[in-house]
Formats: structure tokens, sequence, C-alpha cells
């Protein structure tokens, strides 16, 4: 369902629209742009499509703060309010308010006509101007209406491609969407589903009883000793043998951790530091395992894709030094919205030491094709460089990787591997399962996002639609239902069969709803799962009032025009109030055949 708006506007004297166009493309939009008017046209022309621009905006704004709108708005009027033709007054639709309530959309709206006229006058190829750009949206929007984001950053990049799929969705709140319809709907929340088990998640935010929970099914758990003190995180590094890693049992992100720690003075200082990122004060101390960390994505008991994860670094082209590298990725990043960059990462002293310790210095001009290492690990203060390794995992890996999935009871999981080579056995050179994350991050990299729609496949059967049959009539079309869901329940589907005032179950009797209307029955019942088709009786004039409960339907069958009024008294509804639902139920038809 959506809803409609009316603004009024004054648009720019001479809208600069290729400007915004490009400031669009910059901040991340995607869409066309449709054809810009030409010399000397119309006034309405160029007024409707500065506004098209700035709803394109708009929708671009919304999903900045994580709203899953993608369908563009609709502009259905758009015309002058004076003589003069200063001011225009325009309508059009938006997605309904389950998705965005009409404050907050006409509020975004407001934002993006203000950033709309700063940006005409500011040159995206400017970098003064483009920081000016950016630092009014992070003041206006993403400050103010950050706290309508979903608590991860994986859902908007899910819903985007459900979106694609034509995967229905819908919010339950909390951040959480449901998926589908029915006995086919999957609930997810970043990259959650209801198949993951809570034991699972708070398991993977206890490194220490992770570790433990590996080690006892066989699995190459890391070797660690679990420390209160220092004095006993200098024991245990000493019965471990140097060097070793420090980090808090329930920390994530790189927080915290300390690597190559090489002596009692280093784990002393390496202990505080974990400690006080610790919010329960526990310690882990590791004996260091070789190689580098590789993040296995495991979904629906298969691999879905992996990555090398390198600390952040650069890549050599043969005839820039080092610091001119780093230079241009700072200057590049710098050139994206800060909600798009990484994280920046100068020749400060840690980058120093670790060009040292590869034997480089700023000045050094590495080979084409060479990684050159700025920090020892990757964090997400720091960032990182992902390389992708899918198809070079070896099979024994990959089992471990999905074996510990199973174990902590996840549907989806993101295992860390240390390995020094991942196309080698785990038990072939020491390599360990590091850690089993809860909610790995999903679609945040380009590697990541092109496994999006294979991860939905898995979890979403049949694009997570029901069959949906809807008969429009009187008496003569609840018989016509009635025949038809007994055929699907004499098929062995669980059918309901449900008007405005009546649902039968699938098993044959009344299946209570406490809610009124065929709008909410329709909604109640593609939340509950043991729903596995519909068959609907459109008998009132209800929709035209609510709109359609769902985006499309199978089959529409027009069985008469005994239509009533909605309500109490009903009475039969007039000839052109039939002629109107019968044509919105007809639209309503998937197949575009209803009879």
């Amino acid at each position: 369902m959506q809803t409609r708006f009316e603004i009024e506007f004054a648009p720019p004297i001479a809208p600069a629209t290729n400007r915004l166009g490009a400031w669009m493309a910059l901040l991340g939009e995607d869409a066309p742009l449709g054809t810009r008017p030409s010399e000397g046209c119309e006034d309405a022309d160029t007024a409707r499509y500065w506004l098209q621009q700035v709803l394109r905006l708009a929708r671009l704004f919304l999903q900045l703060v994580r709203v899953p709108v993608f369908d563009a708005f609709e502009l259905i009027d758009c015309a002058p309010v004076d003589e003069h033709r200063r001011r225009w007054r325009a309508a059009f639709l938006c997605a309904g308010p389950e998705f965005v309530s009409a404050t907050a959309c006409m509020e975004v709206v407001g934002i993006a006509f203000r950033i709309a006229q700063l940006a005409q006058g500011a040159d995206p190829g400017s970098p003064q101007d483009r920081e000016r750009v950016f630092v009014a949206i992070g003041d206006e929007l993403l400050q103010p209406h950050g706290k309508r984001m979903p608590a991860g950053k994986s859902t908007l990049e899910v819903l985007r491609a459900a979106y694609r799929l034509d995967i229905p969705f819908r919010p339950l709140g909390r951040g959480v969407y449901q998926l589908g319809w029915g006995s086919r709907a999957r609930r997810i929340e970043r990259s959650t589903t209801d198949g993951d088990s809570v034991f699972g998640m708070r398991w993977t935010h206890d490194k220490w009883m992770a570790s433990e929970l590996l080690r006892a099914a066989g699995l190459p758990a890391p070797v660690n000793r679990l420390v209160m003190t220092a004095e006993e995180a200098r024991a245990a590094a000493r019965s471990l043998g140097y060097p070793v890693v420090v980090k808090p049992v329930d920390r994530d992100r790189g927080e915290g951790v300390s690597v190559d720690v090489g002596d009692d003075e280093g784990v002393a200082r390496a202990y505080t530091t974990a400690r006080e990122c610790s919010p329960g004060k526990r310690v882990l101390v590791e004996r260091q395992a070789p190689g580098v960390c590789h993040r296995i994505f495991v979904a629906a008991g298969r691999l879905l894709y992996a990555v090398r994860r390198l600390p952040a670094g650069v890549y050599g082209n043969g005839r820039t030094s080092i610091g001119g590298l780093v230079d241009a990725e700072c200057a590049r990043r710098m050139g994206l919205p800060p909600w798009k960059r990484a994280p920046l990462c100068a020749l400060d002293d840690s980058a120093l030491e670790m060009l040292a310790r590869q034997g480089l210095g700023p000045e050094d001009v590495p080979g084409a094709g060479r990684f050159v290492a700025l920090r020892r690990i990757e964090t997400t203060a720091s960032g990182g460089v992902d390389e992708e390794v899918t198809h070079a995992l070896h099979p024994e890996n990959v089992r471990a990787a999905i074996a510990a999935a199973r174990l902590f009871g996840l549907e989806v999981a993101g295992v860390d591997m240390i390995s020094p080579d991942i196309t080698a056995p785990w038990h072939a050179n020491g390599a360990i399962l590091n850690e089993v994350n809860f909610a790995p991050l999903l679609g945040g990299g380009e590697i990541s996002r092109r496994y999006v729609e294979e991860y939905l496949f898995r979890l979403v059967d049949g694009r997570g639609r029901i069959p949906v049959e809807v008969f429009v009539g009187g008496a003569a079309a609840w018989e016509a239902a009635a025949a038809r869901w007994r055929t699907l329940l004499q098929a062995g589907m669980a059918a309901v069969l449900s008007s405005d005032v009546r649902t039968l179950g699938g098993d044959g009797q009344p299946f209570g709803l406490a809610v009124d209307g065929l709008h909410a029955r329709v909604r109640a019942l593609t939340l509950r799962a043991e729903v596995g088709a519909l068959v609907l009786v459109v008998q009132t004039l209800e929709l035209l009032r609510t709109g359609i409960p769902l985006d499309r339907v199978d089959r529409v069958v027009v069985i008469d025009g005994d239509i009533r009024t909605a309500g109490s008294p009903a009475r039969q509804a007039a000839d052109a109030e039939v002629a109107g639902l019968i044509a919105l139920c007809r639209a309503w038809d998937a197949s575009g055949t209803a009879s």
C-alpha cells in the first residue's frame, strides 16, 4: 500500500540538472535520471524533472538511514500555484506507513529539497564542495535520523536483494523482517535467520566458551588460557610459549587484541589493554597461530563464499613509492561520502613499524600487484583488504567450517580460520578455527554483495510466495472459492479460505482471527507458518479504502457484481463502485488473465 503526499515547492530558475545527476551518482544512486528537458521547453517539464530528481534523492536518503524503500516515488501531478509559475504544487506516492511514517517521509523529502539546492550550486569535482555537501547530509539527515536504522548493516543489502528477486518482505519490529508469506516465510535480522540457535549466539559472544566447545568436538581450536590477572597472563604466556595473542573474551571487531606479544612486559601491557576493553573483565592468552585470517561464510549448511582478510595496506603498481600510494589511496577515500569510506591509514608510527617488518620504507617502490601491509591485523578501527578465496579453499577446511556452524546450531555463520595456506588442509599446517561469528556482515563489500542473492535462494523457497487466488462477488463467489479450496485440500495443500468476516483453516474448521476485514485477515494469515495457500473472497468495497493487502496474486476470478459496502449496515454497492473494485482486483492478478 502506498501513501499519497502533496507538497508545494519553488524550483530553481535555471536548475543544473546534469550537476544534480552527477551528485546522485557520487552519493550512490544508480537509477536512470530520465530525459532531461531540452532548451526552450515548457516550465512544467523543467519543474517536473527537477521534482523527480529531488524525489529520487529522497529515496536515496531513506536508504542511507536504512529504510528499505526501493520503488521510485510516483509523481502523479505537478502544476503551478500562481500565474508567475514560481511556486508549484505536486502530488506523489511513496511506500506505505509500515516502512516509513508520513511524517518521516516528508521530513526526508524536505531535506532532499535543501540538499538539492545546495548541490546544484556545488561542483562534485571540487574536494571543498564535496565535503560541504557531505557535511550537510550528515548534519541534516544522518545524525537526526540515524535512530531509524536497524541494528545491523547487512539488513538493507539483504532486503535490496530480496526486492531484486521479487521476494516480498515486511517489517516485524526492532530490525526484524519477514521474507515471504505463510509456510514459505523466513525471518531475518541482519544476516541472521529464524534458524539460528540462541545457544549458538551466546557461545559466539564468549571466545573462551567457544574455543572449549570447538576443542570438545575435535575441531582445530585455539590453544589458550583464561586469565584474571596480569600475573596469570604472564604465567600463561610462558606456558604456551612466545609469541602469544592477548584479547578480551567478550569483544568483537579486533578491539583490544594484541598480537606478536613476545615477552613478559608486553604481556602485562596487552593484558591491561584487553581487560579495559572487556565488559566482563576476562582475558584470553593464546598461542599465536601461523598465517592469515580467512572468513568462511557458511549459509544453510554450505559454503557461501570466503575471503582472505588482510590488514590495511596498498597494492604496488611498479612505479609509485609506498608514500605516494598511501597518499593516493587516502585522497581517493576522501572523495567518497563519509558513509562509504573505509578507515584512512596514514604513514604513522604503526605503519612505519609494519613497513620495517617487511624490509620496506616509505620511499620504496613495490612491484605491480604486491600487497604492502600497513597494520599487523585487520580491525574495524584500522580497516583491511579482502581477497576472495572461495574457490581456493581445501575441502577439509570447508568441512571444518561447516561442522563448526552446525556445532553452534547456526544456519548462518562467519567462521574465521587462521591458516598459512588455505589451499592446504587445516591438519597439515597448524591452522585453527579462531572464531565462530553470529550475524556476520553480509553485503558490506563488493565481494560479499555478489553472494547476497545466493544467500536468499538458499533460505527462501519459491521466492517466499505461497499460492493466492481471489474470487470476487457475492454468495456464488464464496461457493466457487470453497470448491477451489476443497480441491487444494485434497491435493495435500494447507490452504486457508477467507472472506472479510469468515476464515476456514487447512483442517476444514473455523480459523479464529482477532482482526476484522479482509485486508487485516490476509496480512495476519501471511504471518502464520501453517498457511500454505490462500483462497480469498472479495465481497465488499473494503479494498478500495485499504488498498490490496499483497503486492499480487496468482489468479483473480470475477463471479458476479454482488458486492456490498463495507461496515454496518451494509448496502448493495453502486455500479461505479463495483466497477472500480473489479478493476482493482483484475490489476492484482499477476498472470494478467483475470476472468
